[in-house]
């Protein structure tokens, strides 16, 4: 909301209408918006938003962080060969998954090439939007496997295992603990 606020501000207050980085910017610093009153309720927006604003964001990036550190302590654990994002990078691939493994294992019965670890996966929006954004480009180029989800749930309507990539808890894949 505060975006659309701002912008529309903007809009009516400068000759061209305002740039994505500019209203970015002034979201980021709410301090660089010319009224007072607008910075200060822009502010308190981003600050009490707590499903998209930064803070919330800061709190899902630090859960993802330390799953997919958790994540890299089982596949040690479990001896398994692996390359992670920093290596995939390093070799030239722009979209990684967090751990390429370097042998495939079967997990019930089906071949595990790659692993993407979500802290906040769980709707089946959002499994759509990370097919699209994400994973189609891994399946295409790195084969069929599993995206891990840290919360034990998936998605109603998953796709079949044998298709399209499917969820799969690191509990249930035999990597976590019982």
């Amino acid at each position: 909301m505060a975006r659309i606020i701002l912008e529309r501000f903007l809009q009516e207050h400068e000759e061209a209408p305002p740039s994505k980085s500019v209203i970015n910017s002034m979201l980021r610093d709410p301090s660089q918006i010319p009224d007072g009153v607008l910075a200060n309720q822009v502010y308190q927006c981003i600050v009490n938003d707590c499903c998209y604003g930064p803070l919330v964001d800061c709190i899902k990036h630090a859960i993802g962080h330390e799953h997919e550190v958790l994540l890299r302590d089982l596949l040690l654990e479990k001896n398994l060969s692996f390359l992670d994002e920093d290596q995939l990078r390093a070799r030239g691939y722009d979209k990684t998954p967090d751990f390429i493994l370097q042998v495939p294992v079967a997990v019930e019965g089906h071949i595990i090439h790659w692993i993407e670890s979500k802290a906040s996966f769980g709707d089946e929006c959002s499994h759509h939007a990370y097919l699209h954004d994400q994973f189609w480009s891994y399946w295409n180029r790195l084969l069929s496997t599993r995206m891990e989800s840290n919360h034990s749930t998936s998605p109603s309507g998953l796709p079949g295992a044998n298709s399209e990539p499917r969820s799969l808890s690191s509990k249930t894949a035999g990597l976590g603990q019982a």
